[in-house]
């Protein structure tokens, strides 16, 4: 190897090269291969007659592969299908067109690029269906969903098929009238699951018919019963602070019209029940702590009573006897005058209701039962009573004292003195 050589194959872009021109020579016979030997779920082989036959045929084999191709052969293909196309005349030539994959929006564009494809092909020599159908026959048996597509005059016999005689034996009646029409007939044979699953003959221009697939099985996915879920645990929810003790209602304010004057409240007297309607009707707010007494004294009885009950009847001590001297008839007269001349208290702090039994007392009956009630009063009305009772007794003393010393001095004058005062009178 010259010097220059071998510095190149051993440096990297050297080794470069080499590397590319390895995968090219793997590669080469893979293309060739790949519309016969590729799986696809649903595959469709177009083989074109281009011997000299066919040449006058041309516009027409173009126009009904195109038509086909436009309308997803009559709405047989779906989007990702495969698209291969093949040409034979003595021998067979695979692989000059890549394999295509059918898509809606490219079925104009692949219709094109096929009958472009068809135009510029040689028509020439004699077709001969025997060297195409043993490699139809290998890609029958890589694919379980496969349409293959036959574009002939119907003159060469078709081999290696279970159809060959009903196929052949179609073609006879129509030869001639193609041939003069310048139409092609179109061979179709369908594959299922590497089987031949059937076949229709169609001469054109008339409708290119296809045997039906079997409906695919109807997979049921198991029904799966969906695991219950645990309930996620919530913690409980903890309320941190003070209750309101205040539980008094909200105050509402009084509407126009509907004021209702505060009733005095029960127990009072009627002096006290007077007084308070009085203030009322005044507007007058009553002073604090008025009637409470009274209505305690009515409101709460004595221990030993229940309420409600009739009141203690208190028994009077019996009266002690005393021997007083008898007062005169002046000095009697004086005392009743000047107790008379005195005015009495403006109230009292005790009001005593008396009540006898109904039968009539007799005379040994020594006193009467007495229910007294006892009405508390305020400290005012008990100093004023004790000042009018102190000037009560007062002058009844000064009227005592008065009769007694005019009683002594009567009793020391002598008749005789008497009797001449009686005279100078």
């Amino acid at each position: 190897m010259p010097e220059g050589m071998r510095s190149m194959a051993f440096s990297p872009a050297g080794t470069a090269l080499v590397t590319l021109v390895a995968l090219c020579i793997v590669l080469a016979p893979a293309r060739l291969a790949a519309q016969t030997n590729t799986v696809s779920e649903s595959r469709y082989l177009l083989i074109f007659d281009t011997s000299l036959a066919m040449k006058r045929r041309l516009d027409n084999i173009q126009r009904v592969a195109g038509d086909l191709i436009s309308s997803g052969m009559n709405g047989q293909m779906r989007a990702g299908d495969t698209l291969g196309v093949w040409t034979f005349n003595e021998t067979l030539h695979a692989g000059n067109l890549p394999l295509m994959r059918w898509t809606p929006d490219r079925r104009i564009a692949l219709a094109s690029r096929v009958t472009e494809f068809v135009r510029t092909q040689k028509f020439e020599r004699v077709s001969s269906l025997v060297s195409v159908m043993p490699s139809v026959e290998r890609v029958v048996t890589n694919s379980s969903k496969l349409t293959v597509l036959i574009f002939s005059d119907g003159v060469g016999k078709l081999s290696g098929t279970p159809y060959d005689v009903e196929i052949n034996a179609a073609y006879e009646p129509f030869r001639e009238n193609q041939k003069q029409e310048r139409m092609p007939f179109v061979t179709v044979l369908r594959v299922k699951d590497r089987a031949y699953l059937g076949y229709a003959v169609t001469p054109s221009p008339w409708a290119v018919e296809f045997p039906k697939f079997p409906p695919d099985p109807v997979v049921v996915a198991p029904k799966v019963e969906p695991k219950p879920q645990p309930k996620p645990v919530v913690p409980p929810l903890i309320v941190i602070g003070k209750k309101d003790t205040n539980t008094a209602p909200a105050a509402q304010l009084p509407q126009p019209g509907t004021e209702t004057r505060p009733e005095p409240p029960p127990g009072l007297t009627e002096a006290e029940k007077a007084f308070a309607k009085l203030a009322a009707e005044q507007g007058v707010a009553l002073p604090a702590g008025f009637g409470e007494k009274s209505v305690a004294a009515a409101t709460n009885p004595p221990p030993n009573q229940p309420a409600g009950g009739p009141t203690e009847q208190i028994k009077p001590l019996p009266a002690v006897e005393t021997q007083k001297p008898a007062p005169s008839p002046s000095a009697t007269t004086n005392a009743a005058a000047k107790s008379e001349a005195t005015p009495a208290p403006a109230s009292t702090s005790i009001r005593v209701e008396a009540k006898t039994n109904d039968s009539p007392l007799s005379a040994s009956t020594t006193s009467p039962e007495v229910q007294a009630v006892v009405v508390p009063v305020d400290k005012h009305s008990s100093r004023m009573l004790l000042i009018a009772g102190g000037v009560s007794l007062l002058a009844v003393a000064l009227g005592v004292v008065y009769a007694l010393m005019r009683r002594r001095h009567r009793a020391h004058v002598s008749l005789i003195t008497s009797s001449m005062d009686r005279r100078n009178r």
